[in-house]
């Protein structure tokens, strides 16, 4: 597992990586927050694990398809409140559903485009494992989410 946390970061940081997320905050007017947790990365390879595609897929993703995965991003986020499942509260915990009004945008995770690229190889070459993609990874009203991204990528397409 260390190995595969490596190529993650690595990717991360690969100039064809870098790039294209900057790309896509100037078109959607967003930002990247400069921080990355070691947490983010983790979740990363638990995704990358579920959705069962490599990190050598996601570069050659970037490099071949890169003009449909920037044109999915961009209506990724400018979609988002559509996206949006919402935070899931325990109700007998006293205050959980106004932590939500005290949230701050501060920027998206560097992490957001492979999130995003993992989706995007998902729903162009292995779209029957999308369903138990979002199972896998526990996203709250997977149904409903992996509705809406469907309709964005065939939108995109």
């Amino acid at each position: 597992m260390v190995s595969e946390i490596e190529g993650i970061r690595k990717f991360l940081v690969s100039s064809e990586y870098t790039a294209l997320s900057a790309e896509i905050m100037e078109s959607t007017g967003k930002r990247i927050c400069t921080d990355l947790y070691d947490a983010e990365v983790d979740v990363c390879e638990k995704a990358r694990s579920s959705a069962e595609v490599s990190i050598a897929d996601l570069s050659a993703l970037l490099r071949q398809e890169r003009g449909e995965l920037k044109n999915f991003c961009i209506r990724y986020v400018r979609s988002e409140r559509l996206l949006d499942s919402g935070q899931e509260y325990n109700a007998a915990e006293e205050g959980a559903q106004a932590e939500e009004a005290n949230e701050n945008y501060v920027g998206h995770s560097q992490t957001f485009l492979f999130s995003y690229a993992l989706l995007f190889f998902l729903l162009k070459h292995k779209r029957s494992h999308v369903s138990t993609f979002l199972k896998k990874i526990r996203k709250p009203n997977a149904s409903k989410y992996q509705k809406v991204v469907e309709s964005l990528f065939d939108a995109t397409a």
